[in-house]
C-alpha cells in the first residue's frame, strides 16, 4: 500500500508492449506519440516503456528535446555519451581498480614498461557524425539495439527553421541507416506541430514515423486516489463517479487531480466541487494563472475571453465581442484574431482540434471567465 498521494502509481504495462510490438513490427519507422502536456506520457516513458525495453534486452536513452531547444542534436548526443559512461565505466570501486589500465608488469624480477593501449579515434565535431559514430560504437561494443526516446520532439520544428531541418535531416538519415541497430519514440505535446513533422510532402520526416495518440488514464487513477484517501479517513471518501467527473474536467491530467485530492484530504472533504473551487482559489495558482494572464498582449487576453465564452475566433460575432472588449484606438480584424489564436498556440495556452481551438488547461479558462471587463484593457 502506498505511504502517500505521490506514491501511487499506475502501470500500463499492456500499452507498452503494444508500442514495443509496433517498433519491432517495422524496422526503421520510429513511433510518433501525441498526447497533451501533463497527462503523464513521461512518466509511461520512463517507468512502463524503458523498463520493459531494458528487460527485453534494449539499451534504452531517454532525451527530452524540449531542454536544450536551440541545440537539440548535442542534447541527444550527450544522452547517448552518458549512456556509454554508463555502460563502460565501473561503479563499485573495485570495478574502477580492476579498469585501471596496466602501464608497467613484473616479468622475471624484471620490470616491462607497456604501451598505450590503443583507442578509438576522436568522436566527429558535426552532429549529425557524432550521433552516427556513437550509434555505431554503442553498437560494436554491447550488441544491442538501442530505444531512443525523445520526448517533445517537436521543439526541433521551432525557433531556428534551418537548423531545425538540418537536424531532422539528419536524423533520419542515421536512423534509417541503423534501422537494424536503433528504434526511435518521439513524442509531442503539439499536435499541429508534431504531425508536420510527419504529413507535410516536403517535411524530412514525410511518413517516415507510426503516428499513435497516447490514451489518457482512465478510471483506475481516480479510484487508486479514491481507495487511498479512504485509508487515510476511516472509509470516509469522495464518490468515485465525482472524481471521474473531476478528472474529465482537469484535462485528464493525474498531477492535477493528486493535487486536488491531496487538498481536499488535509482539509477533509468529500464534495469534490467545494475541493476544486478551493484548489481554484489557492494563492499558489491563482498567482500563476496571473502571471500568464498579465504576460499576454492586450488582444491575445481578449482573444482567450471570447473563446472561453464559446465564440469562434474569427466569425462575426468574435469581432463584435472584441471590440467591446478593446480599446476604440485598438480595433479588432479578423487578420488579427487569426495572428492571436496562432501566438497563444505556440505558447502552449490554446490547443487545435481539427478546426477548432480550445484552452490547455480547463482551469485557467475559467479563471479567464472570472476576470472584471477592466482586465482586457
Amino acid at each position: 500500500m502506498p505511504t502517500s498521494f505521490f506514491d501511487i502509481k499506475i502501470r500500463r504495462p499492456a500499452l507498452a508492449e503494444q508500442y514495443l510490438a509496433a517498433l519491432r513490427a517495422q524496422p526503421g519507422r520510429p513511433l510518433s506519440i501525441f498526447a497533451p502536456r501533463q497527462v503523464g506520457k513521461t512518466s509511461f516513458l520512463q517507468d512502463d516503456l524503458a523498463p520493459l525495453a531494458q528487460e527485453k534486452q534494449f539499451l534504452v536513452v531517454y532525451c527530452d528535446v524540449w531542454l536544450c531547444r536551440e541545440r537539440p542534436f548535442e542534447a541527444i548526443n550527450h544522452a547517448l555519451e552518458e549512456e556509454i559512461s554508463r555502460l563502460t565505466i565501473p561503479r563499485t570501486a573495485l570495478g574502477k581498480t580492476a579498469q585501471q589500465e596496466v602501464k608497467k608488469i613484473s616479468v622475471m624480477g624484471n620490470s616491462i614498461e607497456l604501451g598505450d593501449s590503443p583507442s578509438d579515434r576522436a568522436l566527429p565535431l558535426d552532429p549529425g557524425l557524432r550521433f552516427d559514430s556513437l550509434i555505431r560504437r554503442i553498437h560494436r561494443d554491447h550488441r544491442r539495439p538501442i530505444l531512443l526516446l525523445l520526448d517533445e520532439f517537436q521543439a526541433l520544428a521551432q525557433g531556428d527553421s534551418r537548423q531545425g531541418l538540418s537536424v531532422v535531416s539528419a536524423l533520419r538519415a542515421a536512423l534509417q541507416t541503423h534501422k537494424e541497430m536503433v528504434f526511435a519514440v518521439f513524442t509531442g505535446s503539439s499536435q499541429a506541430e508534431l504531425a508536420a513533422m510527419f504529413t507535410q510532402a516536403s517535411a524530412p520526416m514525410y511518413q517516415f514515423a507510426q503516428q499513435m495518440d497516447f490514451p489518457p488514464l482512465g478510471s483506475e487513477w481516480p479510484a487508486a486516489l479514491q481507495a487511498h484517501f479512504r485509508a487515510i479517513h476511516q472509509g470516509r471518501e469522495p464518490s468515485l463517479v465525482d472524481l471521474d467527473r473531476l478528472f474529465a474536467a482537469v484535462d485528464y491530467r493525474p498531477g492535477i487531480l493528486r493535487d486536488i485530492v491531496v487538498l481536499m484530504s488535509a482539509e477533509g472533504l468529500t464534495d469534490v466541487d467545494l475541493g476544486l473551487e478551493t484548489f481554484s482559489r489557492r494563492q499558489d495558482t491563482v498567482a500563476g494563472f496571473t502571471q500568464l494572464f498579465q504576460g499576454l498582449k492586450l488582444f491575445d487576453r481578449a482573444m482567450l475571453r471570447i473563446l472561453a465564452e464559446g465564440l469562434k475566433p474569427v466569425s462575426e460575432e468574435a469581432q463584435t465581442r472584441l471590440a467591446e472588449l478593446l480599446p476604440p484606438e485598438a480595433p479588432p480584424s479578423k487578420g488579427k484574431a487569426r495572428l492571436s489564436v496562432e501566438r497563444l498556440k505556440s505558447q502552449h495556452v490554446l490547443l487545435r482540434d481539427s478546426a477548432d481551438y480550445r484552452f490547455a488547461d480547463s482551469l485557467f479558462r475559467d479563471f479567464v471567465l472570472k476576470q472584471e471587463a477592466r482586465a482586457f484593457f
